[in-house]
């Protein structure tokens, strides 16, 4: 077996599926920033192929996020929210941090650029405002979460 056949151990996903889990995935995020009013990483994989969840996605997402967790505890950024969702449409982990949002932004971006397994991720910051939600992030524009 390569290497390669372990990504790819588990169901396939839909595309109904895939746009449902981004619509709830939305609906946690507005629900996180509404309720805690902090700068809100929001992680999900890049998973080619049908099968976006396996083990060894699941391993890839856990060490993203203990990357993101070490960089705040290192920034001395306290992590006061996290959730972590295990479907078929793949891992997705969000965090409501207490820390200067530009700043997060800024030290996220370095980390997925520069990480070996940067480019298998992507991590969303989503900043809470008095009448819309802002997506942080170079391939978001706001008001398109």
């Amino acid at each position: 077996m390569k290497g390669t056949d372990l990504l790819y151990q588990g169901q396939a996903v839909t595309l109904e599926e895939m746009l449902q889990a981004r619509d709830k995935r939305a609906a946690r995020q507005r629900q996180a920033l509404n309720c805690y009013r902090l700068p809100l990483i929001s992680l999900t994989l890049v998973a080619p192929g049908a099968v976006k969840n396996s083990a060894v996605w699941r391993r890839v997402a856990d060490y993203a996020i203990a990357e993101i967790l070490a960089l705040c505890e290192q920034k001395e950024w306290v992590n006061v929210w996290e959730m972590q969702v295990n479907e078929r449409s793949g891992p997705e982990w969000m965090a409501a941090v207490c820390a200067p949002a530009m700043a997060l932004k800024q030290h996220m971006s370095t980390l997925e650029m520069s990480h070996p397994l940067g480019r298998f991720g992507t991590s969303t910051l989503l900043i809470a405002t008095v009448s819309r939600y802002h997506a942080v992030n170079s391939g978001i524009l706001p008001g398109h979460v």
